[in-house]
């Protein structure tokens, strides 16, 4: 790894980090767009979209409602691409790595989550002065660490050397890197049966039924899939309208008659 890639790194996961919590531009934390920018410095695209792609399918319906911890993809996803393009572009590797830092990230969470309330405290008692600028001063300890949240496991992760990593990788037994690789095919397969776990599924079933013909047995390209669904749910949305106007018109016109 490269000065420059490694400051790239930093940096980008910094970024990264704040806007998780910041700006919210949600665009520093896409999976894809991470694995994008990582491949294209560290010289793969291809296995870094793959892994961004990857991990963003995983990541999709896994949310921290109510302050609950979740695995962080997008710290998979850095972690990920940089080892995964070191070992020669090995997905298998860089999913076998980044999946645990995605977990490790939850532990880390928690602990940010239990300091920042001592932050909330101490800035509300300066707000409580009315000590204002104090007050913005102190909140920004909350931003500070969310950002190391996401720097620690990456830095941990991958500047341990990318050459320990790989004579790590070398020296694992054929048998491990096969169930690394088994692993690593099934997991996006788990991301999947995730992501239906958190949807509607077994109302709309017929829907899934449909794609995965459209897929499997007719080789209908995925974008082709995703414009037929888009059909069918514009179809659905159209007809609940439909029915919402002549119910509302109907209990009108019925309520009209009734005062009559």
């Amino acid at each position: 790894m490269t000065t420059f890639q490694a400051l790239f790194l930093l940096v980008l996961t910094c970024i990264a980090g704040y806007d998780a919590y910041g700006m919210q531009l949600q665009f520093f934390t896409s999976k894809v767009v991470i694995g994008f920018l990582l491949g294209l410095v560290f010289g793969d695209v291809k296995t870094g979209l793959y892994l961004g792609g990857t991990l963003q399918l995983m990541s999709m319906g896994v949310v921290g409602l109510a302050g609950a911890s979740v695995p962080n993809y997008t710290v998979a996803t850095l972690v990920a691409v940089p080892i995964a393009v070191a070992a020669g572009g090995s997905v298998e590797a860089g999913l076998a790595i980044g999946i645990p830092v995605a977990m490790l990230y939850v532990q880390l969470d928690i602990i940010h989550k239990i300091l920042n309330g001592f932050v909330a405290r101490w800035s509300q008692n300066y707000c409580n002065k009315k000590e204002f600028g104090k007050m913005n001063s102190i909140l920004w300890l909350g931003t500070v660490m969310q950002v190391l949240t996401y720097l620690i496991p990456v830095a941990i992760s991958v500047f341990i050397g990318v050459s320990a990593i790989n004579d790590i990788l070398a020296v694992l037994p054929d048998w491990f890197m096969g169930g690394l690789k088994v692993a690593g095919k099934i997991l996006p397969v788990v991301g999947i049966a995730m992501l239906l776990n958190y949807m509607p599924a077994k109302k709309y079933i017929n829907y899934l039924i449909i794609g995965f013909v459209l897929y499997a047995y007719l080789n209908v390209k995925m974008l082709g899939v995703a414009l037929v669904g888009f059909a069918l749910a514009f179809k659905f949305f159209k007809d609940e309208l439909y029915k919402s106007k002549h119910t509302g018109a109907a209990a009108v016109n019925g309520g009209v008659s009734g005062d009559e």
